[in-house]
């Protein structure tokens, strides 16, 4: 085996003709960890919503992620509601987020940060730099607070990405 095609497969890079074809048609697998490409990947988006997010308060909210797969985010959307008329809410709300993975114990902040920062808005989602892999059976833990002291909001939102599931034997 030439030196080149030894690395290769040792970093689990594709070195079959066939396998570097697929990579170039479907260019996600190059976002996804070496040890999980060739595997079979669904879209998925797991949903969260606070309702209401009361004035000035901060909310958590727990996703258990399904235990039949690992989930790779590749963006976030939001839609905000006017608490009391229930009418969406178009300019940036006043709503902070921090995010924990539970399953590696990383927030995905370091602190607070504006909802649209991670999750763009009802009309554009915001498309993450790096995807973040969260392995099955974890929670995403996120806590969103309203910086508002006299409106109630209500706040759905979306991580967008795929499901990885296992490697099948055999």
């Amino acid at each position: 085996m030439a030196s080149g095609a030894r690395n290769a497969a040792a970093a689990g890079v594709a070195s079959s003709p066939m396998a570097r074809a697929l990579q170039q048609l479907n260019p996600i697998e190059t976002l996804i960890p070496p040890q999980l490409r060739g595997r079979m990947k669904d879209f998925f988006a797991y949903c969260g919503s606070v309702n209401p997010l009361p004035a000035g308060a901060t909310v958590s909210d727990d996703i258990q992620i399904q235990a039949d797969s690992d989930f790779l985010i590749l963006a976030g959307i939001v839609g905000v509601r006017d608490a009391a008329t229930g009418l969406a809410f178009q300019a940036d709300a006043p709503i902070t987020v921090s995010i924990l993975d539970t399953g590696s114990g990383r927030q995905l902040n370091n602190e607070a940060t504006d909802l649209n920062n991670l999750f763009g808005t009802g009309r554009e989602p915001a498309y993450w730099t790096m995807p973040k892999l969260i392995k099955r059976s974890s929670t995403i833990q996120t806590v969103l607070g309203n910086l508002d002291p006299g409106n109630g909001f209500i706040v759905r939102y979306s991580y967008v990405g795929i499901k990885v599931f296992p490697a099948t034997a055999g």
